[in-house]
């Protein structure tokens, strides 16, 4: 359905004796490496199933080596593998080698119960050190779907759960944080005031506003916290639904599959001319999710003193979710569709604080 997509999933790992996983063959599209350490064992993985060979005693030894090589435009094959190691030899008539083969899903729960660390394979985050921390927030991702899995609900259910659950949680800091954006719109005349009062000495206006705003009760980066909150779990969601086999060929309103691209028109390949993509089929889960992001941010600029002062700004909000729509258009419609109930519950919920919670 999206080989693109099988590409990006499909990836030679391999663990070193009683050490740390590696990995080779995500994006070149011709990659060769050789291990510098014997290794337990080494996995062919693609977007939901993998064919892993292990030796428990770390019989593969040091100089494995890995090629991995595709064709953009091929649509022969996914990609191609290539592996080749040394095992010891004693020349001794009783040596025994013991291998294992491992062929199945790429369930996280399935593979961390073999106990071989082989549930590395699936990718929960980044892999550079500054994120890679996001992983944890995934692995609870993941055993909070399985617990919701076991009530034996329609995944697209299961999702609009989920999401809610989330907004639950982040009530007390999305509430703060619409309070401090209210008072901040209250007190944009004073401020503007403020900077016609001391002009080009931006130091003690800082200072006269500071004491402004503590007056009022305002934290100047509380409209911040429930985004810098957010933003992980959204880095998350992103990782765990395209490699998430129980999502494969599940149906959902009009998705035949929430693990690949909800397609409602298809035709030929068609080149954008600014953004440079090609495009040959139209996701309705992302043009939602586009309506519902200008949707939230009619409603944020509305609430937000600072883009009212700074005309220029206002106009961001609108643009990126029509630029993003091109870029999620081939995603799996389990993402598109959360990021769509995110915006439409985050458009609720900020309705009824500013109704109900607000004076």
């Amino acid at each position: 359905h999206n080989i693109q997509l099988e590409r990006r999933y499909s990836v030679v790992y391999y663990k070193y004796n009683q050490s740390d996983v590696g990995h080779v063959g995500e994006d070149k599209e011709n990659e060769e490496m050789i291990t510098e350490a014997p290794l337990e064992w080494i996995s062919y993985k693609q977007q939901f199933f993998d064919a892993t060979l292990f030796s428990p005693k770390g019989d593969i030894h040091t100089g494995c080596k890995f090629k991995t090589h595709f064709k953009k435009d091929s649509l022969n094959y996914v990609k191609e593998f290539d592996s080749k190691f040394t095992i010891p030899y004693n020349n001794t008539s009783n040596q025994v080698y013991n291998f294992q083969y491992y062929f199945g899903p790429n369930s996280y729960n399935t593979l961390a119960s073999l106990d071989r660390n082989l549930q590395s394979i699936i990718k929960l985050s980044p892999d550079f050190w500054l994120f890679s921390w996001i992983k944890y927030i995934t692995r609870f991702i993941i055993w909070v779907f399985s617990w919701f899995d076991r009530i034996h609900l329609n995944y697209g259910i299961i999702i609009l759960l989920m999401t809610l659950l989330l907004k639950v949680v982040l009530h007390p800091l999305t509430a703060k944080s619409i309070e401090s954006s209210a008072k901040m719109k209250i007190l944009a005349p004073e401020v503007a005031a403020l900077k016609e009062k001391y002009g080009d000495d931006q130091t003690k206006f800082s200072q006269e506003q500071m004491k402004l705003f503590n007056r009022a009760g305002v934290n100047q980066f509380g409209g911040c916290l429930p985004m810098l909150v957010q933003m992980p779990i959204l880095m998350a969601m992103y990782y765990f639904f395209p490699t998430s086999i129980e999502l494969r060929q599940q149906p959902f309103l009009w998705a035949t599959d929430l693990s690949s691209y909800d397609s409602i028109v298809s035709f030929s390949n068609v080149t954008l001319p600014i953004i440079g993509s090609t495009l040959n089929h139209i996701s309705l889960f992302t043009i939602l999710m586009t309506i519902t992001s200008v949707g939230q941010a009619v409603m944020n600029n509305q609430l937000n003193a600072a883009n009212a002062q700074q005309p220029g700004m206002k106009y961001m909000p609108y643009i990126m979710p029509v630029f993003l729509r091109f870029m999620f258009n081939d995603f799996p419609a389990a993402l598109t569709y959360y990021y769509q109930l995110e915006n439409l519950l985050g458009i609720g919920h900020q309705w009824i604080i500013q109704k109900f919670f607000i004076n």
